[in-house]
């Protein structure tokens, strides 16, 4: 990677990880609400990943059986 390469991973990680619990944690946790999924550190074998949640945690949900 270059250097401005580096200043622009640098910037996107400040803006998901570092912008704190009102911001960009909230701002996942939503997301995964209106997944209707649950923030947890692994799904389970009958879970999907759909998203990802604040503390590098993964929003799961039901899979729904194909019809």
């Amino acid at each position: 990677m270059r250097s401005n390469e580096y200043a622009s991973f640098y910037s996107l990680s400040i803006l998901v990880f570092g912008c704190g619990e009102k911001t960009g944690a909230g701002f996942l946790d939503e997301k995964c609400q209106k997944y209707q999924g649950r923030c947890v550190s692994q799904c389970r074998k009958n879970e999907e990943l759909a998203a990802l949640c604040n503390k590098f945690q993964k929003c799961c949900k039901l899979m729904e059986p194909c019809q």
